[in-house]
């Protein structure tokens, strides 16, 4: 049986950015319900084999190859202060300007955990979605306990959404502790609370891109031990 036109939209929409919810809403679907149903769409043997065919169909149209984007990217990460688009010559933050902005984030985590603002109808305020959802994900791929509990890492280009990143993984796969990765703890218990289908449509996404796997696992493992040094 053929893919409905919204199907079909969505295999176009997932393969320009792999991102499932945005994918599901561009091509019609309920923004309410878009996390979970572009999960669902990409458990489907007919889906998942229509993205694969537009993305070899584009590969061979464009004959860009993996090494290409990323000399291109580094090239750009490489550009000069100047070229970054919303930079200006003499600009300066002064510490007053940063001391606001950061209070500002720090207090709406604080006010979200204890009740006095909503979490599900502000964080798009707040957040690069996307960058919390993969922390997370990372965080519990890893059993990062000390990146669940103490060392985080965010930053901010404007000062009003805020990004998030893995920092000082000393008790990766929890080495030095015994338990488990505990949900439900600080700014990733709210982002797991949610943004539940969001993080389970991401989920899929990378495990179905192989991302997220046992070989994955092991190579991890793997390169974490070669780095750990008899005293």
């Amino acid at each position: 049986m053929p893919l409905t036109p919204k199907q079909a939209a969505f295999c176009a929409e997932y393969i320009i950015d792999l991102d499932a919810t945005k994918a599901t809403i561009r091509a019609g679907y309920s923004e309410r319900t878009a996390g979970q149903q572009g999960y669902n769409l990409l458990q489907r043997e007919d889906v998942k084999a229509e993205v694969q065919r537009l993305m070899t169909e584009r590969a061979e149209r464009t004959k860009v190859t993996a090494d290409e984007v990323i000399n291109e990217l580094a090239a750009i990460m490489r550009a000069k202060v100047s070229e970054i688009v919303g930079y200006e010559p003499g600009m300066t933050v002064t510490d007053g300007d940063v001391s606001v902005k950061v209070e500002r984030f720090f207090n709406w985590i604080a006010d979200c955990i204890n009740g006095v603002q909503d979490f599900a109808t502000t964080y798009q305020d707040y957040l690069d979605v996307n960058s919390f959802i993969d922390t997370v994900l990372f965080m519990e791929f890893v059993g990062d306990l000390d990146g669940r509990h103490n060392n985080r890492l965010f930053a901010t280009h404007d000062g009003t959404r805020w990004s998030a990143t893995v920092y000082d993984l000393d008790r990766t796969f929890q080495t030095g502790i015994s338990g488990s990765a505990t949900p439900g703890f600080g700014i990733w218990g709210l982002v797991l609370a949610n943004l539940r289908d969001e993080c389970n449509a991401r989920y899929a996404e990378l495990r179905n891109n192989g991302i997220l796997s046992l070989k994955t696992i092991f190579d991890l493992a793997t390169a974490l031990d070669r780095k750990i040094v008899d005293d």
